[in-house]
């Protein structure tokens, strides 16, 4: 707070909402970091709470946006822009604007005067967000000739980037052997990380180890109870980042995935497993709200629900009007009109 008291002074007034998107979208469609920065400088309003909660309410609308097609894969490139430029705002709250930006504008700096001119074509196409998961073999391809030019030696933090793109495109590729592919996107997922450290780049490396716990969920080679495992032990992972305290969004939606993990395990006790499970939903629903997230507060309410219903501890007959009660509060948003899918299952 003391770098705020001396960027702020004293001014108290909150900043204007309409003002406040116009310039966060401008930050985020900024050029360079150096263009980012200026704005920073020129608007400190951006390092206001208010604008954190903006950015946040931005990237559950971009999560909302992809129900109803694969879970949230089409927007996952502006899901991480967004997220990108939220957490480097959070460092310039608690470091100071020259501080969070030294780093990222000496990278560029450095590595753009490297980077061929077929190579910079190829990022500019990576960098628009896919039409739709029919796009995903060509994103593979496009991975792949990226990191055919890319030099882990000479630019790590651009080649392990690389490697999550290439891993979140086979997790979505519908061409070849689903099987396969969710194992490239694990391999690819695990090189990223080998760079993507905690200590280097924190929240690149959990939002990672929360793409990697998917994937093993989703596995299909290998025991299914130890995929499981796996999947349980990156999401508690990376909740060690995604604090409730830090990243309040991130966190109720790590914590819903965890629920879902641990409602499917298979080792320990099925019961235990389950009230686990009816904790961590419980828990997201302090953050996911009908009022602030009612799309992904149903959903929840949904899962929650069956957790109820499949419940071994408490009475049998408790656990069942709970379920029914969650079902019902669920289709008060999930209606017939708005979300017919959704409101018939």
């Amino acid at each position: 707070m003391g770098f705020l008291s001396k960027l702020f002074g004293r001014r108290s007034r909150r900043p204007n909402p309409q003002q406040l998107l116009e310039t966060s979208l401008s930050f985020i469609a900024a050029d360079t970091w150096d263009e980012s920065r200026r704005i920073v400088e020129a608007h400190p309003e951006l390092l206001s709470d208010e604008a954190d909660a903006l950015l946040g309410r931005i990237i559950e609308q971009i999560r909302v946006g992809a129900q109803g097609t694969a879970p949230d894969e089409e927007t996952q490139r502006a899901l991480r822009l967004f997220e990108q430029h939220r957490a480097l705002l959070r460092r310039c709250r608690e470091v100071g604007v020259e501080a969070a930006f030294a780093e990222l504008v000496a990278s560029q700096h450095t590595a753009t005067p490297q980077i061929p001119s077929a190579l910079r074509s190829i990022l500019e196409e990576l960098s628009r967000p896919p039409r739709s998961i029919l796009n995903m073999p060509h994103r593979v391809e496009l991975c792949r000739q990226a990191l055919a030019l890319v030099s882990r030696a000479e630019n790590p933090t651009l080649w392990a980037a690389l490697q999550v793109e290439l891993g979140n495109s086979m997790a979505q590729n519908p061409r070849g052997e689903r099987a396969e592919n969710i194992e490239r996107a694990i391999q690819a997922y695990q090189q990223a990380l080998e760079v993507m450290t905690r200590e280097a780049m924190p929240v690149e490396w959990a939002t990672t180890m929360m793409n990697l716990a998917t994937a093993y969920s989703n596995r299909i080679r290998g025991e299914r109870a130890e995929n499981i495992e796996r999947a349980i032990q990156a999401y508690q992972q990376a909740l060690e980042v995604r604090t409730r305290e830090a990243m309040p969004v991130e966190w109720a939606q790590t914590m819903n995935n965890l629920a879902a993990a641990y409602s499917n395990r298979i080792r320990g006790e099925r019961a235990e497993n389950i009230e686990r499970a009816i904790q961590a939903y419980q828990q997201a629903l302090e953050v996911m709200t009908r009022e602030a997230m009612p799309v992904e507060w149903a959903q929840t309410m949904n899962n929650l629900a069956t957790a109820y219903r499949n419940r071994i501890r408490g009475e049998r007959a408790e656990n069942i009007e709970r379920a029914i009660q969650a079902y019902q509060q669920a289709l008060e948003v999930r209606t017939r009109e708005a979300m017919p899918v959704e409101w018939a299952q």
